[in-house]
């Protein structure tokens, strides 16, 4: 659907609303993190444009605004296209594959976690046995 070195445009991101699409490849820069791949996957509902002019770093106004392309998922949530982001068609049922893998990796990370922190009660009882 868009590759790499593609160009992001707005009538490619309009063309996306209604389609089940996956991001693996979206480096934005996150403050005080640096540039981080935030990659997603879902329904597209809509998109916003967002049109800059002014530099808060300095203070000053640019010669030429920045412009920046989000897509809202159909769960509202929002997420910033980086220019150079990768973004491919995904049917419903690869979608639903997808998310059923992360909540089962989810909830097995979680239980994980739950088995190997102790009540510090119980590690008393532990010591004392």
């Amino acid at each position: 659907m868009k590759q790499k070195q593609e160009a992001l445009t707005e009538n490619l991101v309009a063309g996306l609303i209604g389609q089940h699409i996956q991001v693996p490849e979206n480096m934005v820069e996150i403050p005080e993190a640096g540039k981080q791949n935030v990659w997603f996957a879902g329904r597209v509902a809509g998109y916003e444009k967002a049109v800059f002019g002014f530099n808060p770093s300095d203070g000053s106004f640019m010669e030429e605004p920045f412009t920046y392309l989000s897509v809202v998922m159909t769960d509202g949530k929002g997420y910033i296209l980086a220019e150079d982001c990768c973004i491919n068609a995904i049917t419903e049922q690869e979608f639903k594959d997808m998310l059923a893998e992360h909540v089962t990796k989810q909830s097995f990370e979680e239980s994980a976690e739950s088995s190997t922190e102790v009540d510090p009660s119980e590690a008393e009882a532990l010591a004392y046995d």
